[in-house]
């Protein structure tokens, strides 16, 4: 049972990175024109809204243009390319930026959103860009995804530390309450650091390369691990609760006694 509990710990751990790197932000602008400067680029939570924020300055002079003579239009396609959006900015006269609501029923699949902007009154100015749409509206860089796997190793090596206490422990009447702490804690760290792999998978594999039936595959296997663990985890537990009323009854009424049988063996 114990080698089953390592297995599954290992097939866990034993997951492909897909790596995928957005387009640039292009911003195509004019010596005699006029420039687009875009807020923060973000990544956008699947089925949430977004405001995007920009402003138009002139190329020369960097003068703020507002709406009296600038029209922006603003025009965005779905993952798969298609051309889902083209409409007018808004302009806000208090703060002096152009902006457009897009409405979460834009952003249904994970993926990138390409975009652009376009800026015209006789002179003008194009950027264009993409969205990064993700499961939880983050994405892992390299240093996060270090720090990720260190706590998940961390907290897997704490499991098994304690684990291989709890057993060590018990093998000596007198530690029996310690020794149960030991096997509870590590079982307990054992479920954290599931739900850390599941958590970190979800981020930063993000399903980006998978088909649909890939993506089944993917989750109903690592679900299926997941149960089995838990399982293996809950029978352990209940076999060393079992092993320790034997111990303990052995010590209350002597050697030679059964604690099956609940009697003595001559």
């Amino acid at each position: 049972m114990r080698k089953l509990l390592i297995l599954s710990f290992i097939l866990v751990l034993l997951l492909t990175f897909v790596n995928c790197e957005p387009p640039l932000t292009r911003v195509e602008d004019f010596p005699e024109g006029y420039r687009i400067q875009e807020m923060y680029e973000p990544v956008i939570k699947l089925n949430d809204n977004h405001v995007y924020y920009f402003f138009v300055y002139n190329s020369s002079t960097g003068v703020i243009i507002n709406n009296d003579t600038m029209n922006c239009t603003f025009y965005m396609e779905n993952d798969i390319g298609e051309l889902i959006l083209e409409n007018q900015t808004t302009f806000n006269e208090d703060s002096s930026y152009w902006y457009i609501n897009l409405s979460e029923s834009y952003f249904q699949n994970i993926g990138f959103y390409p975009y652009a902007v376009n800026c015209q009154n006789g002179f003008g100015a194009v950027l264009s860009g993409s969205f990064k749409v993700t499961y939880t509206g983050r994405e892992f860089d390299e240093g996060q995804g270090i720090t990720a796997f260190a706590v998940l190793f961390g907290a897997l090596g704490l499991a098994f530390l304690f684990m291989m206490v709890g057993i060590k422990m018990s093998e000596n009447p007198k530690y029996y309450a310690i020794a149960l702490f030991f096997m509870v804690f590590s079982m307990i760290l054992g479920v954290y650091s599931l739900n850390l792999g599941y958590a970190f998978t979800h981020d930063i594999l993000q399903y980006e390369s998978l088909t649909p039936v890939a993506q089944v595959i993917y989750t109903s296997f690592l679900w299926l691990i997941i149960g089995i663990v838990i399982i293996t985890m809950a029978l352990m537990l209940i076999a060393f609760i079992k092993e320790l009323g034997k111990m303990s009854k052995t010590k209350k009424f002597g050697e030679g006694f059964n604690p099956v049988t609940n009697s003595y063996d001559f």
